[in-house]
């Protein structure tokens, strides 16, 4: 069997649990629209080498929040405290433990740094609208830590407890157990937390939940001998690891990051409305690198990303799938995001009616590895003034998982590219297959207009059927040949078949009469 197949399986597996889980806190908790949360400044760009030192001296954890106040009656933890305390100060501090399980609406809690161990926490309440539940870490006193535009953790520091809590799990043979935090409760809010070594680092299925500044690394199987395929033949034995998994509508997720997580940075599934701004996942693990980097799907709609980055670091054994919309993903608005040296994934027949605006996929390595790529009957997604570079261009391509929610014979149809920049790829549009026996599954009806394609061998690699797609007004720009084939012995027969209106020749090998 195909290992693509059965990551898959294990991933339907894993999820369908998470999905029941879900839905018996939506049965009880009533979601609500949040009203009174600032969000971020949506302006901060999508590059992660721009205005680098700026953003680290504004997220600098002893920087703080001149305008913070704290407000009476509120709750300490430190590493120290204990049930049997008042909590009302750091003298007489509550334990993490004791303070999760007996936090009501309305209470602020306020966890000095420090290393918790290997605790699982579990909020025992839900806040409401008016007031909801605070769980806020700090260095050395209340409010000396805030995040803007990003977390206060970037890639290439180290976790130190001295800096903020630290909740630090217990592995078994180099394998993460248990959650960090698992919440099914609404109006939770939690800033300012470093979790690592479990096997997901927070599950919340409560709505209204705001997850702010969360720092996650290593959880999952990091167990040598499961890695795949250098040291085992199963690809399926390290599918474990979650950094952030949050299904409750109307949550808010910003400024976190997630470095190598095993199987699934961050997961979005069965969730409407929520928004998610400055959040960054990262792997760089050789041993079972990360799957799914940012995941939005199985009835992931109608929810609104901003300035998320995603980086596959080095020549990691599995490419990965960046930021992908799989299954069930409707209506969400993607902007200003990053996706490098992995892929900007569409797939499957109920993922649809998706905007994307000022989105970048940069590719990596060697072999510039990364692609935009629309699969197995994606439709009707709209891609303004976004660009591709250094990779495989846009991809159209169909594979065969017949147990899997709205798999189709169809290799993505319908998509319009709007002003986009498609720059020294291995072909302008890529319609490849995954098996030889899917490539009869057409890509057809999709439109780039106004869009600039440059500096590449092949303005098209014809590897599977192809109908009616168009290229209206679009500047073609030192490109060698019209058509290629990945695979010319076998593909070289198929036909193109594309429409061509008003588009700009320069410098290129062929024409468009």
């Amino acid at each position: 069997m195909n290992a693509n197949y059965i990551n898959n399986f294990v991933y339907l597996i894993i999820l369908a649990l998470s999905l029941v889980l879900n839905s018996c806190s939506k049965d009880s908790e009533v979601a609500v629209q949040p009203e009174t949360i600032t969000e971020t400044d949506p302006d901060g760009g999508n590059e992660e080498s721009e205005e680098e030192e700026e953003q680290e001296e504004e997220n600098d954890p002893d920087s703080g929040n001149e305008d913070f106040t704290i407000p009476e009656g509120s709750y300490y933890v430190t590493v120290d405290g204990s049930a049997s305390n008042d909590g009302l100060s750091e003298a007489n501090a509550w334990s993490i433990e004791h303070a999760f399980s007996n936090a009501r609406a309305g209470d602020h809690v306020f966890i000095r740094s420090g290393d918790y161990g290997n605790v699982e926490l579990q909020p025992g309440h839900s806040g409401t609208s008016d007031e909801p539940i605070r769980f806020i870490g700090y260095r050395s006193e209340p409010g000396d830590i805030s995040a803007n535009n990003g977390s206060t953790f970037n890639y290439g520091d180290d976790l130190n407890a001295n800096d903020m809590p630290l909740l630090r799990g217990n592995r078994v043979d180099n394998i993460g157990q248990g959650s960090g935090i698992f919440n099914f409760h609404s109006h939770i809010q939690i800033s300012n937390i470093q979790i690592t070594h479990y096997a997901q680092g927070v599950f919340s299925s409560g709505a209204n939940t705001v997850l702010d500044n969360v720092i996650v690394t290593e959880v999952g199987d990091f167990n040598p001998a499961h890695t795949f395929p250098d040291n085992t033949s199963d690809p399926t034995i390290s599918y474990a690891g979650i950094g952030i998994n949050v299904t409750g509508d109307y949550s808010i997720i910003k400024n976190c990051f997630v470095l190598n997580a095993g199987a699934e940075g961050f997961r979005f599934s069965d969730c409407q409305y929520q928004k998610h701004s400055y959040n960054k996942v990262y792997s760089d693990s050789f041993v079972n690198p990360c799957d799914y980097y940012y995941l939005l799907a199985l009835g992931a709609d109608n929810n609104e990303l901003d300035n998320i980055y995603v980086e596959r670091i080095g020549e990691i054994q599995h490419l990965g799938h960046g930021l992908i919309l799989k299954f069930d993903a409707k209506g969400n608005d993607i902007r200003d995001c990053t996706i490098k040296n992995t892929w900007l994934e569409l797939s499957y027949s109920e993922v649809s009616d998706n905007q994307f605006t000022n989105c970048d996929v940069i590719g990596g390595g060697p072999k510039n590895e990364g692609a935009l790529l629309i699969a197995n009957g994606a439709h009707h997604n709209t891609f303004t003034q976004c660009s591709v570079v250094n990779c495989d261009g846009v991809a159209f391509s169909d594979w065969d998982e017949d147990f899997s929610r709205g798999d189709v014979r169809n290799a993505g149809h319908n998509n319009t590219f709007e002003q986009c920049v498609f720059d020294n790829n291995r072909a302008g549009m890529n319609f490849f297959w995954f098996d030889q026996e899917q490539k009869d599954s057409p890509a057809h009806d999709n439109v780039f207009n106004g869009c600039t394609i440059s500096n590449t061998e092949h303005l098209f690699l014809v590897d599977r059927i192809n109908t009616d797609n168009a290229l209206n007004n679009c500047t073609l720009i030192n490109i060698t040949n019209l058509r290629g084939s990945t695979y010319e012995t076998l593909n070289s027969g198929l036909t193109l078949d594309a429409v061509y209106q008003n588009n700009t020749l320069e410098n290129c090998g062929f024409s468009l009469d």
